[in-house]
């Protein structure tokens, strides 16, 4: 040491060390270099409806190796109506624009340390939120390293919708009987909504199946089939609008589905709409159930009906091949059809010959009985 120690109001200079050898050393690092973060989970798809969602997860790149600091995040309706606060790793709580009118910025959780402990942050966590069904969000993140760089401000917004459709038959009415060909078409709505907020909206993937208890066999759209899997197997698609509000369905009966029954029969109508909700797929997307009874109503056939016959009534001819009849089977099954001759001195056909003996019901011979196709 040179000059050393000074006294008090003193001019001496005074030199501690030497420059080849200083008495102190301090060593520091110089880093502008800041890091980056990413959102890793929910991917962004378009459109970006959520189903599910417990957390949403990133990861943060150092390229400096300074070590993180921090990662935290700002959660908030689009609308700016409501912000989330967290309190604790496991509580918080949404607060209105009055009460949080700026961003809010919460800790995120260290994948091993957890939410307010100490880590490198290098895979980061959003959990337990209070999510609120049929609600647009905006979420941002940003992470601090040590040196005090702020990374880029990652952000993705979402709607999480995690309620599905409910659709129902408006026609023909529920526990109707009917003895007409009156149901066609069998009508309905669908529609997708939540308490409050706004849902993802209805798909155009709508289905509808109807099945009759006299032989659990499933309307295809155009004859009864065996059941081909479950419900949703035995169901046809049925043409839906896609989107928000209440939409309307309709599927028409054809002919053959009154003209293949037996007398009398029970038919359970079902139907299912599902949401636009695609992430992370189609699959995430909320279904109704495919075994909730939507309608039930019944139908009874009555005696079928004679539309025309040929020869025709009251009309000379000394030649007949052939004798028709066109019935309307009157929403049954005709399975047999049988007739009976008779000539103005009272003879009956038998199928073969005349005989004064009157043909019983139903008659003895096959040559009355009429051939149907």
């Amino acid at each position: 040491d040179t000059g050393c120690p000074v006294t008090l109001n003193s001019d001496t200079f005074c030199q501690t060390g030497l420059p080849a050898s200083p008495k102190y050393v301090r060593y520091f690092r110089y880093n502008k270099v800041p890091p980056t973060i990413a959102i890793v989970t929910p991917i962004t798809t378009t459109p970006n409806a959520i189903g599910s969602l417990p957390t949403i997860t990133g990861a943060v790149a150092d390229p400096t190796a300074t070590g993180i600091n921090r990662v935290e995040y700002s959660l908030k309706f689009t609308d700016l109506s409501m912000r989330w606060v967290l309190y604790t790793s496991t509580a918080g709580s949404w607060q209105t624009a009055a009460q949080q009118p700026n961003d809010v910025w919460n800790a995120a959780c260290d994948g091993t340390a957890g939410c307010f402990g100490s880590g490198n942050w290098l895979v980061w966590q959003s959990s337990n939120i209070a999510w609120v069904d049929g609600t647009n969000y905006t979420y941002d993140v940003r992470a601090y390293d040590a040196a005090g760089n702020v990374s880029n401000t990652a952000g993705i917004t979402f709607n999480y919708d995690a309620t599905a459709p409910t659709s129902f038959v408006t026609s023909p009415a529920n526990q109707q009987a009917y003895t007409t060909r009156a149901v066609s078409p069998i009508t309905g709505t669908a529609i997708d909504e939540v308490s409050t907020g706004t849902p993802s909206g209805l798909s155009s993937d709508f289905r509808v199946g109807i099945t009759r208890l006299s032989d659990s066999y499933w309307w295809n759209g155009s004859t009864w089939t065996p059941a081909t899997g479950g419900v949703y197997e035995s169901s046809i698609p049925v043409t839906l609008a896609a989107g928000s509000g209440i939409k309307t369905w309709n599927l028409t009966l054809s002919s053959t589905f009154y003209d293949l029954l037996g007398a009398t029969d029970t038919f359970k109508v079902f139907s299912w709409a599902k949401d636009l909700v695609i992430n992370p797929s189609t699959a995430a997307a909320n279904r109704e159930s495919s075994t909730t009874v939507k309608n039930v109503f019944s139908y009874a056939s009555s005696t079928p009906t004679l539309t025309s016959i040929s020869p025709v009534a009251s009309t000379a001819t000394n030649v007949v091949n052939s004798f028709v009849l066109n019935l309307d089977p009157a929403g049954g099954r005709i399975k047999q059809v049988w007739t009976v001759f008779l000539t103005t001195d009272n003879y009956y056909w038998q199928g073969s010959s005349w005989s004064s003996v009157q043909t019983t019901d139903p008659p003895p011979f096959s040559g009355v009985w009429l051939s149907t196709d």
